[in-house]
């Protein structure tokens, strides 16, 4: 259940005092500070989680291939997964939050719609294996081009450890040269 509520600080005084609140104080160049802050609550637990993080992206099939690793893993393994298609800036963000500490695994699905959107999912998420779904002509009006699609999901990846993250990605042209000399293995 809920332990507490994360709110503006010009609402403070229009609420009830007992509640347990959490005030999200004004960031300078972000439009809404309550997301701000669950991002930054979400980034601090992910740190304190056990498991190895998964991240899904792609223009297609996120959903549909997470559902299905999450089946197949929890077989043998302690999985957790983000709910639903959560995959946006607030989902990402509940997700994360939701998660069980004592868990092995973590699957967590990352969506963009323009450029820029990677970012701060990548820095709340900050996994250690990738899974690229596929990169499609969603978005195309924001991005320009494929390949921009293709860069602005990859950077979810762009900091996977080298000694022990990987990526996984579907067998085509783009997706294996965009992913080409990555300093983490990228398998088909």
């Amino acid at each position: 259940g809920c332990v507490a509520a994360v709110v503006r600080a010009d609402t403070v005084s229009d609420l009830d005092p007992t509640l347990p609140l959490l005030v999200a104080p004004d960031e300078a160049g972000h439009p809404d500070p309550v997301l701000a802050a669950l991002e930054r609550l979400a980034g601090w637990w992910r740190g304190q989680l056990r498991a190895r993080v998964l991240a899904i992206t792609g223009s297609n099939g996120k959903t549909t291939v997470k559902s299905a690793l999450q089946a197949a893993l929890s077989r043998t393994l302690e999985v957790t997964a983000s709910p639903g298609s959560w995959n946006s800036r607030l989902g990402v963000a509940l997700s994360l939050l939701g998660m069980p500490q004592e868990a092995t695994v973590a699957l967590v699905e990352a969506g963009v719609s323009e450029p820029g959107d990677m970012a701060p999912l990548a820095a709340m998420i900050r996994p250690e294996l990738g899974l690229l779904t596929g990169i499609g002509m969603a978005h195309l009006g924001a991005f320009g081009t494929a390949d921009a699609i293709g860069r602005g999901k990859l950077q979810l990846f762009d900091g996977l450890p080298p000694d022990r993250g990987w990526l996984l990605v579907p067998d085509d042209p783009r997706c294996l040269r965009l992913t080409a000399g990555q300093p983490y293995p990228v398998y088909v």
